[in-house]
């Protein structure tokens, strides 16, 4: 950010006056609370320090008077805030102020003052940037310097930077063998043994978070988690060829009876099986009504009628009858809304209403079951059981340097400022005397008084 971004401050530092002779620190506010049995309960009323720092009434010279008077009305006495050195705390050694969780990248630079009795922490909101210096340590290993950070040097933050990094790779997939994430067109050897990487965009949430790389080549890498453990991937291709099924129907027996007049088709003992309206089927073994028909109704699980004429005949020859399987594959096929299969490269109005379908190769493990259509059009299929959105046939998934390893503890050293204000809006001096030699003006300044803000 920068100073546009805290209307209320201004960024200069006040770098004369406030010099030896001045004097101020830190203070907190504390209630206490005595009852009637004279035991104190405490509270402690401010969550962070407050301070004030005083220049202290001394001679100055007319320069010194001039930078002040203007600095004071500047800043409108107390309306501005701006910077302070505080000589008495003013650096920071590696201070720990961040540990990494595998996802949070930005982080508030703070300060920890402690003892073996308790410790008190910080913010710090002005951090020197030609002064600021990071370290990482990963777990188990020790602090070494690292870069790959933005600093804020207003208003304190850290943002760590994300390395390697592919987006919207489409053919990234997972290999539960190996442990592995695979890509033809990315070149995964950018990534070190040893790093750390965020993976997402896979639909097996098996497949997504954190990993440490243990591996590389070209098109590979192979990885554990944090602890260099083991870790259990889901096999996930980069495309999926999703199909849609119904199954094929064939049942042979002597009890079918043909009806010219009603061109009804009748068995005494077996069934129809789940043939449904619209479907065709084909007669054969019969003595006259072999061929293709289409179902008109369901009259019940032993009675159709069809659309194509009939000749009489009586049961007692042995008349198979057989639905065969309809089925689409494509890799367009998608779940565009609860209930719905859409495809724009596949017909899927040869499903019949009331027909049972089975789906598989989605990635979205509720997709991939039995259900029954409820209406059929060119691109689209609806169906009576709820389904899982899952729109893209070929997901675009993200493989990228994670900074914020977890476990792992950022810490930072360097100068930094306070974020003051001016105590009064009233600026007070007196002409005192001329010195001799070099005719000169001084003046005494009454003591001018910051206390702490905060951006």
């Amino acid at each position: 950010m920068s100073a546009e971004d805290y209307p209320d401050f201004h960024d200069v530092r006040l770098e004369r006056g406030y010099d030896y002779g001045a004097r101020g620190g830190h203070a907190f506010s504390t209630d206490i609370t005595t009852v009637k049995s004279g035991k104190e309960y405490r509270n402690i009323a401010w969550a962070q320090e407050k301070g004030s720092w005083q220049t202290g009434e001394r001679e100055v010279t007319q320069a010194v008077l001039d930078y002040l008077i203007a600095f004071h009305k500047a800043r409108r006495g107390r309306a501005y805030s701006f910077r302070l050195k505080e000589w008495g705390d003013y650096r920071a050694s590696d201070e720990a102020f961040a540990t990494g969780d595998g996802s949070k990248r930005t982080f508030q630079l703070t300060k920890t003052y402690s003892d073996d009795g308790g410790s008190y922490t910080r913010d710090i909101f002005l951090p020197i940037a030609s002064e600021f210096s990071m370290t990482r340590t990963l777990p188990g290993g020790s602090a070494v310097a690292f870069n790959g950070y933005t600093l804020d040097p207003i208003g304190g933050t850290v943002s760590l930077d994300v390395g390697t990094s592919y987006a919207e790779i489409t053919d990234l997939s997972a290999v539960a063998s190996d442990s592995s994430f695979n890509s033809i067109g990315s070149d995964l050897s950018a990534f070190e043994v040893g790093d750390f990487v965020q993976v997402s965009g896979f639909y097996n949430d098996a497949n997504n978070g954190a990993f440490k790389v243990a591996t590389t080549s070209a098109n590979k890498i192979t990885v554990t988690d944090e602890d260099d453990n083991a870790v259990t991937l889901v096999d996930e291709g980069a495309t999926s060829t999703r199909t849609i099924t119904r199954a094929e129907f064939d049942d042979t027996g002597s009890d079918f009876a043909f009806t010219a007049s009603t061109k009804t088709i009748t068995r005494s003992s077996g069934n129809f099986g789940d043939l449904v309206a619209g479907e065709t089927f084909t007669i054969s073994g019969s003595t006259d009504n072999d061929g293709t028909f289409t179902v008109a109704t369901v009259v019940s699980a032993q009675e159709i009628t069809v659309d194509e004429a009939l000749t009489d005949e009586s049961a007692g020859a042995s008349v198979t009858i057989n639905r065969a399987q309809v089925q689409v594959s494509n890799t367009d096929i998608e779940v565009s809304s609860a209930g719905a299969f859409t495809s724009s490269g596949e017909d899927l109005s040869v499903f019949q209403p009331g027909a049972e379908v089975t789906t598989a190769g989605f990635f979205q493990g509720e997709n991939n079951d039995t259900f029954t259509v409820d209406s059929a059009a060119a691109n689209t299929l609806t169906v009576d059981e709820t389904t899982t959105l899952e729109e893209v046939a070929n997901p675009e998934r993200t493989i990228e340097d994670e900074p914020s390893v977890p476990g792992a503890v950022f810490a930072w050293s360097g100068e930094f400022d306070q974020v003051v204000r001016f105590a009064q809006d009233e600026f007070e001096y007196r002409f005192d005397a001329y010195r001799s030699t070099p005719r000169e003006a001084i003046f005494y300044l009454f003591s001018l008084e910051c206390v702490v803000d905060r951006l």
